[in-house]
């Protein structure tokens, strides 16, 4: 009995560890996001507000600049579902995606944000390379 207790404590204690780094035990959307300049993480919402409203932003990896089918995409709505190959998604479903990363349009903050994200595609999860979201200068 004393032994299933600290059992049960030990799986209490990684779930609280997990949950302050942003690990989940979830086959959706994982990883860290982020700040480019300091490199400490951020939260959603602070990326939600360092997006350019009614702008286009641009995917850049760290050694090259992407495709087009690799990344571009416009803030035309309030939300967009970016799904790694640069479609924007109307709906969170539609039979290829099992999940998105969300960004929504708020603020006019010009910061370049980077982010390392894990999505599911047709029962396989793949990592992305960090990227940078990067607004492109009129």
């Amino acid at each position: 009995m004393k032994m299933r207790r600290i059992v049960y404590v030990c799986i209490l204690l990684l779930a609280v560890s997990c949950s302050k780094h942003k690990y989940y035990f979830s086959p959706f959307i994982q990883g860290s996001i982020y700040d480019a300049k300091s490199k400490k993480p951020i939260d959603s919402v602070k990326l939600s507000i360092n997006l350019l409203e009614k702008s286009t932003l641009k995917v850049v990896s760290q050694r090259e600049t992407l495709s087009n089918s690799d990344g571009f995409f416009s803030l035309n709505s309030d939300h967009i579902l970016y799904t790694g190959d640069g479609r924007e998604e109307s709906s969170l479903f539609d039979g290829r995606y099992t999940s998105f990363l969300i960004l929504e349009k708020r603020g006019c903050k010009k910061d370049t944000i980077q982010i390392e994200k894990y999505w599911k595609r047709n029962d396989t999860i793949a990592k992305l390379d960090s990227i940078f979201l990067k607004p492109i200068e009129k």
